[in-house]
């Protein structure tokens, strides 16, 4: 009966469970800056993607008048707003990667020398 309520109420609101559903972050930084990178990286990838919007958006300001100030602005707070989504980007695949080197310093044995 209850599930039959569920459904009728996500019918009714047009909401479907399967699509909210969120992937729960993985607490192992290398498997997610692999996993992002290779994303980001390949071809027609993240990075292509965001170089393709701020490419748009210079050529968009390249025709806005230069007395529409308001409009020239939006461009720039857009091109560094899609600067900023590539830095975190590339700040999530630095971390796994730094990850990963302290993880093989910590794996190589320590030299003490007696002076």
């Amino acid at each position: 009966m209850i599930r039959r309520l569920i459904l009728w109420l996500c019918h009714r609101f047009d909401v479907w469970p399967m699509d909210e559903t969120r992937i729960p972050m993985e607490s192992d930084a290398k498997a997610r800056s692999i996993r992002w990178e290779q994303f980001a990286r390949e071809e027609g990838g993240l990075f292509d993607m965001i170089e393709a919007l701020r490419r748009e958006t210079f050529e968009l300001a390249s025709e806005i008048p230069p007395h529409e100030v308001e409009k020239l602005q939006y461009a720039a707070m857009s091109d560094r707003n899609l600067r900023r989504l590539k830095q975190r980007i590339q700040g999530v695949i630095a971390a796994g990667k730094i990850e990963e080197r302290n993880e093989a310093a910590k794996a190589r044995p320590r030299i003490v020398k007696s002076v």
